[in-house]
């Protein structure tokens, strides 16, 4: 598969960037195009993140309250000091 450049200038600096970054000139070209797609979608990934976050909050809420145990409390309850179930 062909993608063909026509401004020099936009061959010259994919050129220079593959070079700097020691890739191809394909890889420089990906890298650039992932980096720009992050960029747009950025805003779509934390509205994502953001609504998956709301999700897991609303359903913390509504789990029943703990009964002030630690983890270290209900633990021993749980296991023998060998760490066999009781």
């Amino acid at each position: 598969m062909g993608l063909s450049i026509k401004r020099a200038e936009t061959e010259r600096k994919a050129r220079a960037v593959a070079e700097r970054l020691g890739v191809s000139l394909t890889e420089a070209i990906d890298i650039a195009l992932d980096k720009t797609w992050r960029e747009l979608t950025a805003d779509e990934a934390a509205a994502e993140r953001a609504t998956k976050r709301e999700a897991l909050f609303t359903y913390l809420r509504t789990l029943p309250p703990g009964d002030g145990r630690s983890l270290r409390e209900i633990d021993d309850e749980m296991y023998d000091e060998h760490g066999l179930p009781r």
